[in-house]
């Protein structure tokens, strides 16, 4: 009954590519906090992805808080300009 709930795809290679591409520069900028631990700073470069991502839906949405807007303003620009 478990191996009904969900089936495993693999991705194309192309897929992947362009996916880790995204991530490099976050990566590469995470790689000396972590030092140099590369799976790491992969592993972290994906979870801010998330947090921004998830902080942006909600903003957008309107789900987040009464001053949304205002979060989206100053806090994810600030975030973006750390990493890059």
């Amino acid at each position: 009954m478990i191996s009904s709930i969900r089936k495993i795809q693999i991705c194309p290679e192309w897929y992947v590519e362009k996916v880790n591409s995204v991530f490099s520069l976050p990566v590469k900028a995470l790689i000396p906090l972590f030092q140099g631990d590369i799976e790491r700073a992969k592993n972290e470069a994906r979870i801010i992805w998330g947090g921004v991502h998830g902080i942006c839906l909600l903003g957008l949405t309107q789900r987040l808080s009464y001053d949304s807007d205002e979060i989206l303003k100053t806090k994810v620009p600030f975030f973006n300009r750390e990493l890059y």
